[in-house]
């Protein structure tokens, strides 16, 4: 156990922050109508090349909304960022470059980017329009948490170490995976979203807890590996793995592997505790399956899956061991 002085590491390069949560929650209160007045203003605009009809859905980094590609008459999603997100010039062609990196990658089991620019204050990013919704909203959908089957995870685990394989070849890291980076389709499919978003708005915007919030800031950090957590380094694709390990905690229990109402509490157990067993939460959890989520969640990245490849090998095979199609 950790002496007392530790919850003085830092998280993200620095100390972290509390914030009185009345305050957050009125401060929230205004975020959510100021929010609700920016995105109407883009509704029925031309934005770039391209028109948004109406919402989608939010997060944390902008709003999404279905839109029209006027040139090619077809339908995109259009993800246009927070004002808040970048705050000048600079960081506005930081996130330009960083997004057309990725606009060539094609993958079924990644949302492929179309185009990014920015049209006056409008930063944006258009992607395929994929009827499908974040994990998290699935998930909880009818009010309630409801955890997916087994079959569902091991299908979701699959998809993503899939589209993480591709991605390796190109030297690219998603930095960001978690349940509202993760879509799942009509028909089950499992499609990585927002890749490297995360680096491309990195610097670019105001500290992420007065943009989103403690309480989401906390919901985020709970999928970040220990080395993403503290920036020790380079931070390689195992970063990765380990976070799609989270994920798939989350959506076979229902809850992240880690939680607390502090961030210097919720980093500690990040770095130093590991997550319970699954079958702890929930009865009839394959072994196999607990174990390959241990070992993609394992502190020191070299005791992790060594390719997002390895990960899927071990999936398909728990897959067939439950008479899963794989």
């Amino acid at each position: 156990m950790a002496s007392s002085d530790r919850s003085h590491s830092p998280v993200h390069g620095r100390r972290p922050t509390e914030t009185d949560p009345r305050l957050d929650s009125r401060l929230a209160a205004i975020d959510v109508e100021a929010r609700r007045v920016w995105i109407s203003k883009l509704l029925g605009r031309a934005i770039g090349p391209f028109r948004p009809s109406h919402l989608l859905w939010k997060d944390e980094t902008g709003a999404f909304l279905e839109a029209t590609e006027m040139a090619k008459d077809r339908k995109v999603r259009l993800k246009v960022l927070w004002p808040q997100i970048v705050m000048d010039d600079e960081a506005l062609s930081r996130f330009v470059r960083a997004m057309r990196v990725t606009i060539d990658l094609k993958h079924p089991n990644l949302i492929r980017l179309i185009a990014a620019g920015n049209d006056g204050d409008y930063c944006y990013m258009a992607s395929e329009l994929f009827d499908g919704e974040p994990l998290g909203m699935l998930m909880g959908r009818h009010g309630r948490l409801e955890r997916l089957s087994i079959d569902q995870v091991l299908r979701v685990g699959m998809d993503i170490a899939a589209a993480l394989d591709h991605v390796v070849a190109r030297n690219i890291v998603h930095r960001d995976i978690r349940p509202s980076n993760i879509l799942i389709g009509r028909d089950g499919t499992a499609k990585l979203d927002n890749l490297i978003v995360a680096k491309a708005i990195a610097g670019a915007s105001h500290d992420k807890i007065s943009v989103v919030g403690v309480h989401e800031y906390l919901v985020d950090l709970a999928y970040m590996s220990p080395e993403a957590l503290l920036e020790e380094g380079a931070i390689g694709f195992t970063a990765d793995i380990y976070s799609l390990g989270a994920t798939l905690f989350y959506a076979l229990t229902g809850q992240p592997p880690f939680a607390s109402e502090t961030l210097v509490e919720l980093g500690r157990q990040i770095r130093e505790e590991p997550p319970i067993f699954p079958e702890t939460l929930r009865q009839n959890v394959p072994v196999e399956l607990q174990n390959t989520i241990g070992r993609a969640m394992a502190k020191d990245p070299k005791d992790r899956f060594s390719t997002p490849g390895e990960l899927l090998r071990t999936l398909a095979s728990i897959a067939k061991s439950v008479g899963l199609d794989a």
